[in-house]
């Protein structure tokens, strides 16, 4: 390697030597006879010469251009270091979504991880806004500078605006896992390219967080919490760490509860209740009460009616933390698709680290020049003696 590769410009320089052999003026070497009696008259005619001569010469001349140019442009052949640089800064998203991390998906992100000298990792639910944090990122570094998103790529999930704030300059690549469509909906399925919703849905066997109690109306309170149920996600939960109950007023322990209720004390009781307190429409129906550690609910309305259907389906929703829809899809991006999304980072950026070597060439080129000054000198051997000899003197 050079430390000056620029120098290497100066080869132009061997023109030279080739203009000074085209351009010599070659003089005839004068020979002594002693009569020109036998030598024949011929026409005299003028000739230029334009081919070159002592070719030996002109190749001496030339290296000696060509180590000089060698030895500015600072040789470190010995004893020197070549670095090539990779990405100086690798961002890391991982899709943190229910799909991307069920099954083989956390050991399979933990592997890809761990096979990447990363800078930065984030764990985004949402690839687009996981892209936007990396992005962000990578714009205040220097270097090369590299994207790697790691997700089992959803149809959906990604598109090509979502690689349009990445910097310019910035490698993307893709690191796919493994596929595990989430479970289909009670009532839901899929024929071909077409979706279909089964109404009204069979229960569901999945354990919920949340009852209900109506008393005499509880066929209809069941028909709600069921409907409500196939509209968000039923995967099993762990029935005994967040309970809630939802109390009509045509329940028996309706009146007892009311008189006897205590306020809520915990956090995600808050969570739950929040939503409904915010809404002017449920508030006046609702009373929020604590016991034995469950959230009790007592809704002053019938089991079958908009409200209480609503006010279901947002305790539901809070306590399971329901997938989005598009987890749902049963689809992934195409690998062609991705690989059409990929770039290259910048070029490697190359250092070299050592003492240049040019001074054992600049000796190279003194002994060149040595040569060169003798060849000039020197005296055709086909010359007559007594010619050498005055030549010489």
């Amino acid at each position: 390697m050079f430390a000056q590769p620029w120098a290497w410009l100066g080869l132009a320089g061997l023109a030279v030597p080739i203009a000074i052999h085209l351009l010599a003026r070659h003089q005839a070497v004068r020979a002594f006879f002693p009569t020109l009696r036998f030598i024949d008259a011929t026409e005299l005619s003028a000739i230029r010469r334009h081919r070159l001569t002592d070719l030996p010469l002109l190749f001496v001349r030339m290296a000696i251009v060509a180590l000089a140019v060698a030895a500015i442009a600072g040789p470190t052949f010995f004893g020197a270091t070549v670095t090539t640089s990779g990405p100086a800064a690798i961002a890391v998203v991982v899709d943190a979504s229910a799909g991307a991390i069920s099954d083989a998906g956390p050991a399979a992100a933990r592997a890809a991880v761990q096979n990447v000298p990363a800078s930065t990792i984030v764990s985004a639910a949402s690839l687009p806004e996981g892209i936007r944090s990396a992005s962000a990122w990578l714009t205040r570094q220097s270097g090369r500078r590299e994207l790697l998103v790691i997700s089992d790529f959803q149809r959906g999930a990604i598109d090509a605006a979502s690689l349009a704030i990445v910097p310019a300059g910035v490698g993307v690549r893709f690191s796919p896992l493994p596929f595990f469509a989430a479970k289909t909906l009670p009532g839901f399925e899929m024929i071909g390219e077409r979706s279909r919703m089964a109404w009204p849905v069979a229960p569901s066997n999945v354990p919920l967080p949340l009852t209900v109690r109506a008393g005499a109306e509880q066929t209809r309170a069941d028909a709600i919490l069921s409907a409500v149920a196939s509209l968000v996600n039923t995967s099993p939960v762990d029935a005994t760490a967040r309970r809630a109950a939802i109390v009509f007023r045509a329940a028996p322990e309706f009146a007892a509860l009311r008189a006897q209720a205590t306020p809520i004390d915990q956090p995600w009781m808050f969570a739950v209740v929040q939503p409904l307190v915010n809404d002017a429409a449920i508030q006046a129906h609702i009373t929020p009460t604590s016991a034995n550690g469950e959230l009790v609910v007592l809704v002053d309305d019938a089991p079958d009616s908009l409200r209480s259907a609503s006010i279901a389906s947002s305790m539901l929703g809070t306590l399971l933390q329901p997938l989005p829809w598009s987890e749902f899809e049963p689809d992934t991006i195409a690998p062609e698709q991705l690989r059409a999304w990929e770039r290259a980072p910048s070029g490697a950026t190359t250092s070299v680290s050592g003492e240049p070597q040019g001074r054992w060439v600049w000796l190279l080129v003194l002994v060149l020049l040595g040569v060169e000054m003798w060849m000039r000198r020197r005296v055709p051997t086909s010359m007559p003696a007594e010619v050498r000899d005055a030549r010489v003197a």
